[in-house]
């Protein structure tokens, strides 16, 4: 078996989790784990994500020139 750093690196975004959830999906999957990693590698799997900001703490705003400032486009 592959060391958690080999199942994170043979899969281009895949390189993205956690080593450790990897591993442990390697490990719960088995013989599944090709056919479980391409899923996670089809568009499909790649959703928008969306959250809600608290506007006692800051405003929309800042949050996305906070976000686009690390490199996150909204």
């Amino acid at each position: 078996m592959k060391d958690s750093s080999d199942a994170s690196a043979s899969f281009g975004s895949l390189a993205a989790l956690p080593a450790e959830f990897l591993e442990r999906l390697r490990r719960i999957t088995g013989d599944d784990w090709p056919h479980v990693a391409a899923w996670l590698e089809s568009p499909q799997a790649h959703r928008p994500v969306g959250f809600r900001v608290n506007t006692l703490k800051a405003s929309p705003d800042d949050v996305l020139g906070r976000l686009e400032a690390e490199g996150l486009h909204a």
